[in-house]
């Protein structure tokens, strides 16, 4: 037979394509700006070790969102001075500061707002790789 297939011999199955490298600042570029002030809020954390290593992992931005007056979703940090708020928490916090609130991105639905976060996870992921690797000792 030397290597040659049948004619009704299953054909193999395609080559896996590789996946697209992630590329932090054309992801930074594509944001809002008010999706780039959570992406500044978690990397002024990092930057400044302002953040809680414990067995829940790293977090400097803990994004959260709630229903606002307005019916729609905001998505603010939930990491707000040294603590891990609950969404009952930062919708008080952030209501009693409209001016703050206002710098963070607003989505017309629960599942638009997870998705838009759900992206933001990769920088977040890439730039704590990029810290941890910064401290390790080459």
């Amino acid at each position: 037979m030397g290597g040659i297939l049948p004619q009704n011999a299953a054909q193999p199955a395609p080559m896996p394509q590789a996946p697209q490298a992630f590329d932090p600042n054309a992801f930074y570029d594509s944001q809002s700006d008010k999706e780039k002030n959570l992406i500044n809020y978690h990397r002024k954390h990092l930057e400044d070790k302002t953040f809680i290593e414990d067995n829940q992992g790293v977090t400097t931005l803990y994004e959260t969102g709630f229903m606002g007056k307005d019916g729609k979703i905001h998505s603010v940090p939930g990491f707000v001075n040294g603590k891990r708020l609950t969404e009952k928490e930062a919708k008080t916090y952030y209501e009693a500061r409209p001016e703050i609130l206002n710098k963070y991105p607003v989505y017309n639905s629960g599942q638009e707002a997870n998705a838009a976060a759900q992206s933001r996870s990769l920088i977040k992921k890439y730039d704590l790789n990029q810290f941890k690797s910064s401290k390790t000792p080459k």
